[in-house]
């Protein structure tokens, strides 16, 4: 994963919709624990591809392409 900020990344993934590269931005999800706060995870944000103009953002619609699929296929 590119490292963009503190907060938030972009991934590159194929676009579900053409097949071309897409951009998904993730950011981390945060847990405490003995009073500190640790990285436990990352969510994609939204997906968007600047071929076809897809823009996903929605849990369900990200859900519905199976979105940690195609994050997953980046580091298999």
């Amino acid at each position: 994963m590119a490292k963009d900020g503190d907060d938030f990344a972009h991934d590159k993934v194929n676009c579900p919709a053409c097949g071309n590269e897409g951009v998904v931005r993730v950011e981390p999800d945060y847990d405490r624990a003995d009073g500190e706060s640790y990285i436990a995870g990352v969510y994609a944000e939204y997906l968007h591809c600047y071929f076809c103009g897809l823009e996903l953002s929605t849990y369900e619609e990200l859900n519905y392409i199976n979105i940690d699929a195609l994050l997953a296929a980046n580091y298999g």
